[in-house]
């Protein structure tokens, strides 16, 4: 029995479950509503961003399962059609595969990258939206909600910097 297997299936494993766990974080932030310029926005695209945090070390297959399951609690949470966020979260992930990232550049580069993962979220959830509901969303909102997130990426990259760096000291968070 070759137990350097199963070492390494628990730790990708375990890397892809401290992943959720930020991933619920982020699906609770997005729940907050805030008054912009006289409109009601919020942070509803801001569990995407755990797919571009998403940790290299994890396993394809239970990462994938970790963002299905991620993608039914954002359904859950914000009270949409039951399946769009699931289905937005499964095709990006599958699309851009963040267990094998590439190393990452610049902070301008990566907030560039960042912004046009948003905004391709932003455009599959309301085609699945529209295919669902038979209606269009609010393009005026969601374009301010996309805006908003991409606005807190630089707290979000200090946040991830923070993180790896406890990490990289020993530290597991």
């Amino acid at each position: 029995m070759n137990t350097e297997t199963g070492s390494n299936t628990l730790t990708a494993l375990s890397i892809a479950l401290q992943a959720a766990g930020f991933g619920s974080i982020g699906i609770l932030l997005s729940l907050l509503n805030l008054n912009v310029i006289g409109q009601s926005a919020n942070f509803i695209f801001l569990p995407l961003a755990i797919l571009f945090y998403w940790p290299r070390g994890s396993s394809y297959v239970s990462s994938l399962w970790t963002i299905f399951f991620l993608g039914l609690l954002h359904d859950l949470a914000s009270g949409g059609p039951l399946g769009l966020w699931t289905l937005t979260l499964v095709i990006l992930f599958i699309i851009i595969d963040p267990t094998v990232r590439h190393a990452r550049y610049s902070f301008a580069s990566q907030w560039i990258v960042f912004s046009l993962l948003i905004l391709s979220g932003a455009f599959v959830s309301s085609v699945l939206s529209f295919m669902s509901l038979r209606v269009w969303p609010q393009f005026g909102t969601s374009l301010l909600n996309v805006g908003l997130v991409i606005a807190v990426f630089p707290g979000l990259h200090a946040l991830h910097k923070l993180v790896s760096q406890t990490e990289q000291n020993g530290l597991r968070l």
